[in-house]
């Protein structure tokens, strides 16, 4: 479906590399500092 659409012109998509996705926090393993980095960037912080 999303092929069909792209191809219709209804949507563009884009390439996101790595360093950039804001979503790999959610959905990848991440070390502790790429981890804490991406969560600054979506705007969690810690509670303590």
């Amino acid at each position: 479906y999303i092929r069909d659409c792209v191809e219709e012109g209804k949507i563009e998509v884009n390439y996101i590399c790595t360093d950039v996705q804001l979503a790999d926090i959610l959905t990848k393993s991440l070390g502790r500092q790429k981890f804490t980095e991406m969560r600054g960037r979506i705007g969690v912080q810690a509670v303590k």
